[in-house]
C-alpha cells in the first residue's frame, strides 16, 4: 500500500509541524470568558453546517486536480486543515466510483458517526439517485473501529424505512 498525499500541510496556512492556528474567535473567548458559560448544541451545529456543504456542487480547480489524482492511485489518503475540502472531494469520487461500477460497494470511514451520516445524506444529494440506492452500497466504518464496518439504514418519518 502507498500513502499518497495529496493535500498536503503545505496547502494549509500553518507551517508544517507547528499547531494550527487558533480562530480569532476562540482566542477572544479564551481572554474575555471570566464568567461566561457557552455550550454548543452540536445536532443544531451539523444541521446548519449541512445546509451550507450541501449547497457546495462545484468542485475549484485545485480539488479537481486532486480528485484526478485520488481516480489515478490505488490507495489514497488526503491530508488538509478542517475547511480544506476533503470530505468534499471524497464524496465526488465515491459518486464516481458509484456511477461508473453498478456493482461496487464503497466503505467510508470516519472518526465519528455524525460524519459518516452526514457523508451518506451528501451522497445521496450528489448522486441524483434514490437514497435506498446509494445507502444499499455504502458502509461505514465509525469509532470504535473494533466494531467494523455497519450499513446505513433510511428511515422515514415515523421510523418506517
Amino acid at each position: 500500500l502507498t500513502n499518497d498525499r495529496f493535500l498536503s500541510p503545505e496547502d494549509s496556512e500553518s507551517s508544517p509541524g507547528a499547531p494550527p492556528a487558533e480562530p480569532p474567535l476562540l482566542a477572544k473567548l479564551r481572554v474575555d470568558r471570566a464568567g461566561v458559560n457557552i455550550h454548543v448544541d452540536r445536532g443544531a451545529f451539523m444541521e446548519c453546517y449541512a445546509r451550507i456543504m450541501m449547497r457546495f456542487t462545484r468542485l475549484t480547480m485545485h480539488q479537481r486536480e486532486k480528485l484526478e489524482a485520488v481516480r489515478r492511485a490505488s490507495v489514497a489518503v488526503l491530508l488538509a486543515p478542517a475547511g480544506g475540502g476533503k470530505t468534499f472531494v471524497a464524496v465526488q469520487r465515491v459518486v464516481q466510483v458509484l456511477n461508473e461500477d453498478p456493482d461496487a460497494t464503497v466503505l467510508f470511514v470516519a472518526r465519528n458517526e455524525a460524519l459518516a451520516l452526514f457523508v451518506c445524506k451528501w451522497l445521496v444529494i450528489a448522486s441524483r439517485k434514490s437514497a435506498e440506492h446509494v445507502v444499499e452500497r455504502v458502509h461505514v466504518l465509525v469509532a470504535p473501529f473494533s466494531s467494523g464496518p455497519r450499513r446505513v439504514h433510511v428511515e422515514a418519518a415515523g421510523g418506517r424505512r
